[in-house]
């Protein structure tokens, strides 16, 4: 996957205008919403993370069944390239996606090795507790033409492990001091 365009003002300020309109605290506890983002969107999203995880480009492809993710992350120096291609179908399953296909340069991998890979990234991006609280949330996923949407149901115990997953306890410290 080449370099995608960089990340725009018009990008940012649709990300809020999402995040906006999805607040949770809008409806309290236990009110299931529902989110749909197209399929523009997430390739912005998943270009935002590429680059800052690997150097890299992604692209998403959404459709009816399996949905498409392909992007390429600089590799660390090594004798055989400078870039791993990742391509990878996802379908409904559950509360959260899952793999249905996972190839790695021309390597096709099987799915236990997939998901142990999509936990471990997960892990890496959101910490211990990141997975734990993605099943918690979100109550179904599901992919259409061009869209995925996302149905969640936020709790207070939810924004309490939010927080323990999205900000170090020591930085809640600090933020707690600064905010009383």
């Amino acid at each position: 996957v080449s370099g995608g365009p960089p990340l725009t003002a018009d990008d940012i300020a649709r990300a809020k205008q999402v995040l906006q309109a999805q607040r949770p605290r809008r409806d309290g506890d236990g009110g299931a919403q529902t989110i749909s983002l197209n399929e523009d969107d997430l390739t912005v999203a998943a270009n935002y993370v590429a680059r800052q995880f690997g150097n890299g480009a992604a692209r998403v492809a959404l459709r009816r069944g399996p949905a498409t993710v392909q992007a390429s992350v600089a590799a660390p120096p090594n004798p055989v390239g400078r870039y791993i291609n990742i391509d990878a179908d996802f379908r409904d399953g559950g509360s959260l996606p899952q793999v249905d296909r996972l190839q790695v340069g021309h390597l096709p991998l099987p799915r236990f090795v997939a998901d142990f890979l999509l936990g471990e990234a997960l892990h890496r991006l959101a910490g211990p507790d990141g997975e734990r609280l993605a099943t918690r949330v979100i109550q179904a996923a599901s992919f259409g033409d061009g869209t995925l949407s996302v149905t969640y149901r936020w709790s207070g115990d939810a924004a309490a492990l939010a927080r323990s997953v999205l900000v170090a306890p020591e930085d809640q410290a600090r933020l707690r001091a600064y905010q009383e």
